[in-house]
């Protein structure tokens, strides 16, 4: 809460993000096999692994159990109710000095993450509660000063993750990827789903099985 004088401003509902440097993985493994052993397409933009389930290869069990613990640690922050957790679907995304991802939300899944096993340029994260073309149809269409000091104008919100850093966010949450810096960046994306009994009793789902274990 900010006060002057009498006027308070006051901050509610905030989205929240997850960030974590995990120094025990072996970002050079994770390298050398993305970019050597694994199968790769091109999606227009840059170069993504074949498979959906790259978290379950045993190279990777290690991140894996980590992207578990952090990702129930952040829904636990944020109170929400569940029996359990899956991934649903993982893979690789490679990219090229100058190429960048479009802005976008993952459908399907309620929080989605990355780990960077290179260092990445930008990730950037757009406001849900201005009136911009990537939130909510917007009521008026307002000309804005954005303060750097201020971050309640701010239209998006970037980080420069690092090597071993893991991060977290609602699938919800739009964001992008602007022109890379790096000759190589390289990050493993996921999304993950509640697994078995989760939600009110008049409407509670319950999901037992996954191919994604």
């Amino acid at each position: 809460m900010n006060q002057n004088n009498n006027s308070q401003f006051i901050d509610v509902f905030p989205t929240v993000l997850y960030y974590k440097v995990l120094n025990n993985i072996n970002v050079n493994s994770h390298i050398n096999d993305i970019l050597v052993n694994q199968e790769k397409i091109s999606d227009g933009i840059g170069l993504l692994t074949t498979g959906d389930a790259l978290l379950n290869e045993k190279l990777y069990k290690d991140l894996k159990n980590e992207i578990l613990v952090a990702s129930k640690e952040y829904l636990n922050e944020k109170g929400i109710i569940f029996e359990d957790i899956l991934i649903t679907n993982s893979w690789a995304n490679i990219l090229n000095k100058g190429d960048r991802i479009h802005n976008h939300y993952h459908s399907n899944s309620l929080i989605s993450g990355a780990f960077y096993v290179t260092d990445s340029s930008l990730m950037e994260f757009y406001n849900p509660t201005l009136d911009n073309p990537l939130s909510t149809t917007p009521f008026f269409n307002f000309e804005r000063n954005s303060n750097e000091k201020n971050h309640r104008t701010w239209n998006s919100f970037n980080l420069q993750p690092k090597s071993g850093t893991l991060l977290i966010f609602p699938s919800w949450l739009y964001h992008s990827v602007p022109e890379t810096i790096q000759d190589t960046r390289i990050s493993i994306a996921f999304n993950i789903f509640p697994k078995g009994k989760f939600g009110p009793k008049a409407s509670y789902i319950n999901l037992t099985n996954n191919t994604h274990e």
